[in-house]
């Protein structure tokens, strides 16, 4: 079983703008940590563990709370966090909701390498499976396969001429995993807006946070990638497991992803996963 040394930051680094769906300006501090996992702080003082049992939302986005404290659209941020292998930080939070940025994780991820990088002593071992499990909606599923390697696998299908189905497949431990899935923006239609916006949602997207197809191509500018999409799909989905607390030595194959499903598996995977026991942190001596 491979360990991971645990990581945070260097040094402080901030992000600031508006959130998708309340379009309400909000900021996140982040704050080098020595242990204690990935924490939110919101203004009152709570603090929220980005953690799985913490999840009190998947509407559209990722929603942590804590008694009445709530943290909303975390999932870019702790997608960057998964990318990074940041183990450890205390994030102070100001605002109803996370900035969407560029509407990536690519923001993030570069903000944090400026900040820097540091190991905090001690290391994590993955989270992994006896046998195979995956939960399902219909035709949309998520399952995972024991492995000695963490395999990432997703598909989706659209009924748009830029979509269509399209699949990605990448290995989790290659170091320019990076490159290949921070930049994919989130994505939705121009059809569906009002709709969205009467619900309170996608408030704040507009073309510079989220790709948004029109009814026969892009409303404004270019795809990142020719996949953006399913791309972003991935990201998601490593957000929303990185509240397992750790990485998932897995083959991981997603049909058809969102936040419910996504939190549903991960939930899984801490019923069914290696124990607690065998798998807590090794710290150093």
């Amino acid at each position: 079983m491979t360990r991971t040394a645990r990581r945070s930051l260097a040094r402080p680094v901030e992000f600031t703008g508006p959130g998708v769906h309340t379009g309400e300006n909000g900021r996140v501090r982040l704050l080098p940590a020595d242990g204690g996992g990935i924490r939110f702080v919101t203004e009152d003082g709570t603090e929220i563990p980005a953690d799985i049992r913490h999840v009190a939302d998947t509407t559209l986005s990722v929603t942590l709370a804590k008694g009445d404290a709530r943290v909303r659209t975390v999932e870019h941020l702790l997608a960057a966090c998964h990318l990074l292998g940041i183990t450890d930080l205390r994030m102070e939070v100001a605002g109803p909701e996370l900035s969407v940025l560029d509407g990536s994780a690519w923001p993030f991820t570069e903000g944090m390498r400026r900040a820097g990088l540091r190991t905090v002593g001690g290391f994590v071992l993955p989270w992994t499976i006896a046998e195979p499990l995956r939960v399902a909606d219909g035709s949309r599923f998520i399952e995972a396969f024991p492995t000695d390697r963490p395999i990432l696998e997703v598909e989706i299908e659209y009924e748009h001429v830029l979509i269509r189905r399209q699949q990605w497949r990448g290995d989790l431990s290659r170091a320019d995993l990076e490159t290949e899935l921070a930049p994919a923006r989130t994505f939705g239609f121009m059809k569906e807006a009002e709709r969205l916006r009467k619900q309170g949602f996608a408030r704040g997207a507009d073309p510079e946070n989220t790709v948004i197809f029109t009814e026969h191509g892009l409303y404004e500018g270019e795809l990142r990638f020719p996949d953006e999409p399913v791309r972003h799909k991935a990201l998601d989905l490593l957000g929303d497991l990185w509240l397992l607390g750790r990485p998932l030595l897995a083959h991981v194959r997603a049909a058809w992803p969102g936040h419910e499903l996504n939190v549903r598996f991960a939930r899984e995977v801490l019923a069914r996963g290696l124990s607690e026991r065998d798998a807590r942190p090794i710290l150093c001596t």
